[in-house]
């Protein structure tokens, strides 16, 4: 019989994998799709110390959008976003690590339940 402890942190370690690779195919789609240049139009930091940006870009189509993005940006800035084509509500910035942080830490967090669940089934 399987400890509730192991299948507890293996379904932990799981779970935070599924979301990570969630996250990444949606990153993934947005850099192969469609690409635009956004401007940074507000920038909101939390009381707690978390930042959100506003971006605006046009579509392919000349069509007006916006996005929040939880990365810290400054009033101004270019960045780059991307969607997939016909989709630009789904955009989501591209370029640099802060896109990209959820999916590696999640797989790294996701790892380490994992692990931890296989020591305690093998009694290692």
């Amino acid at each position: 019989m399987v400890d509730s402890g192991v299948l507890f942190t293996g379904g932990v370690g799981a779970a935070v994998w599924v979301a990570a690779g969630w996250q990444a195919a949606r990153q993934w789609q947005a850099t192969t799709g469609r690409r635009a240049t956004g401007l940074v139009s507000r920038v909101k930091v939390a009381p707690r110390g978390g930042t959100s940006s506003t971006v605006r870009f046009m579509d392919e189509s000349g069509v007006p959008h916006q996005l929040e993005s939880a990365f810290r940006g400054s009033v101004g800035q270019e960045v780059q976003v991307g969607y997939p084509a016909g989709k630009p509500q789904r955009a989501r910035m591209i370029g640099g690590f802060s896109p990209w942080g959820f999916p590696i830490t999640a797989t790294v967090v996701g790892g380490a339940f994992l692990a931890v669940a296989a020591a305690l089934l093998t009694g290692r």
